[in-house]
């Protein structure tokens, strides 16, 4: 390994990562300028009086109190934040016990993490409450010390499946869609577009870029692949063939839509909130007649642009009631 980059390629992790773990582990050593015998570096030939050399031992410190400090209620602060959260727990399963104990029968009518919480945010609105993930992850980790035996089973064993989290590149160049011009709103006029891609398999290497007039509802399409630099040549490409002129491109938070402002301009480019695919609805009705055609589930790696242009002829070729404002 001669390099970061390709020492996080090796293992699977992101170069800033990999950067930031050796900043932990490295260690220094002084070599004072009196000693009698120095230290030459065998390739330049100059003296060296301090070194750097990477300890296993204060990464593993490091990992072993970070997860400490994530997992485990052990400073003041987090007592503090927990405290409520902790005593109406600790209430709720006393509860449960004593029904228990007077009834055998009650043993199972046990309660779920889920509406304990729920319950303790309508009694305590302003007070620390975590996510239900942290509650589970903290039980099953034995992190937290809380009477849990009134709760419904809690899986011990299994499998946990883990995910190598990457940083993902968000559309600093796009404006939000709330700034888009009345003119694109309310379909006043031509140049106004969505885009969207459409895939077919998780694993093609092939997806369907999809490009609409949001006035007159034209759809365009283009069989390329998913990355920023693809669908940069596949928006190129149409605009080429059709002879468009984009007044303002609506996007979703795609990373493979991090680089069309390289194309249209950062003022005309504009993306939706996440999670609301509504913002540009009429690309996404679109795509239900591309699924006439190609249903879900079917690959595009076998498909041709030949055969995406005739599709998009057969789409044009539907009568369609568009609103036209008097």
């Amino acid at each position: 390994m001669n390099s970061v980059s390709k020492a996080a390629k090796y293992f699977g992790y992101q170069s800033r990562t990999v950067k930031q773990k050796m900043e932990i582990m490295i260690e220094k050593n002084d070599y004072h300028k009196s000693l009698k015998n120095k230290v030459i570096c065998k390739i330049c030939g100059s003296k060296i009086f301090i070194t750097k050399f990477l300890s296993f031992r204060k990464l593993s410190n490091h990992l072993l109190s970070y997860k400490t400090k994530r997992l485990m209620i052990v400073s003041e602060s987090q007592k503090n934040k927990w405290s409520h959260f902790k005593k109406y727990w600790n209430d709720v399963t006393k509860e449960l016990r004593k029904k228990a104990s007077k009834n055998s029968k009650n043993i199972k009518c046990k309660m779920s993490v889920k509406f304990m919480i729920n319950s303790f945010k309508q009694t305590n609105q302003n007070a620390f409450c975590p996510t239900f993930s942290t509650v589970y992850k903290a039980l099953k980790q034995q992190r937290i010390k809380l009477s849990f035996d009134p709760l419904l089973y809690l899986s011990r064993g299994g499998y946990t499946k883990t995910t190598l989290k990457q940083g993902k590149r968000s559309l600093i160049h796009a404006r939000d869609v709330k700034y888009r011009p009345k003119e694109a709103n309310l379909r006043l006029e031509k140049g106004h577009f969505e885009a969207d891609t459409v895939v077919g398999k998780r694993e093609d290497k092939f997806v369907l870029f999809t490009l609409l007039d949001r006035k007159t509802r034209e759809l365009y399409i283009a069989l390329t692949k998913r990355d920023a630099k693809s669908i940069n040549k596949a928006l190129r490409m149409l605009i080429r063939k059709y002879n468009l002129e984009i007044k303002t491109l609506t996007v979703d938070n795609g990373s493979e839509n991090t680089l069309l402002h390289k194309v249209v301009g950062k003022k005309k480019l504009f993306k939706c909130k996440p999670y609301a695919s509504y913002q540009k609805g009429s690309i996404e009705n679109a795509h239900r007649y591309i699924r006439r055609f190609i249903p879900k589930g079917k690959s595009f790696n076998s498909l041709t642009q030949e055969y995406v242009f005739w599709i998009k002829e057969q789409i044009d070729e539907y009568k369609r009631i568009l609103a036209i404002e008097n």
